[in-house]
């Protein structure tokens, strides 16, 4: 389980490009009240990790061998907003990036805003995939934005 965890906060960055479907921390005319979240769980508030809004990608491990894709919210901007989307997973053989990957649905729930860096973000989350429950996690940002992970069984 202490491999896991290590793998979910510290993976190489590769530099993948998180996408949003609403505006970013930099866009102007940004509504002084609107939350944003860090979607790249491998790097909850790093510099390759900018706070979006209404991410449509999050990546849960930093070598896109694991991402939940596609991702559709609802209650965005609310104390707690609830997603859909596709978990998109790499079997890892012979290696991660030549591993057949698996599609299952998952939700995402994103809740407890609070301020960080100067912005409000929502600090916690909880990921549910229904075909793979060990993959089913629940993490929230502690002091010094860094990621603290249960696993949910």
């Amino acid at each position: 389980m202490q491999a896991k965890l290590r793998r979910l906060a510290g993976l190489t960055t590769v530099g993948l490009l998180l996408t949003a479907g609403g505006a970013t921390a930099g866009s102007i005319g940004q509504a002084a009240d609107q939350i944003f979240f860090y979607g790249n769980a491998g790097n909850p508030t790093g510099v390759n990790n900018p706070a979006l809004v209404r991410p449509s990608v999050m990546v849960m491990f930093e070598d896109g061998s694991w991402l939940i894709t596609n991702l559709h919210w609802s209650g965005w901007g609310s104390s707690t907003a609830h997603a859909t989307g596709i978990s998109s997973a790499s079997s890892c053989k012979p290696n991660c990036a030549a591993g057949q990957r698996t599609h299952n649905p998952a939700q995402l729930t994103v809740s407890h805003p609070q301020n960080l860096h100067g912005r409000e973000v929502y600090g916690c989350y909880q990921l549910t995939i229904p075909a793979t429950p060990k993959a089913n996690q629940h993490a929230c940002i502690g002091r010094a934005g860094s990621l603290y992970i249960y696993q949910l069984h």
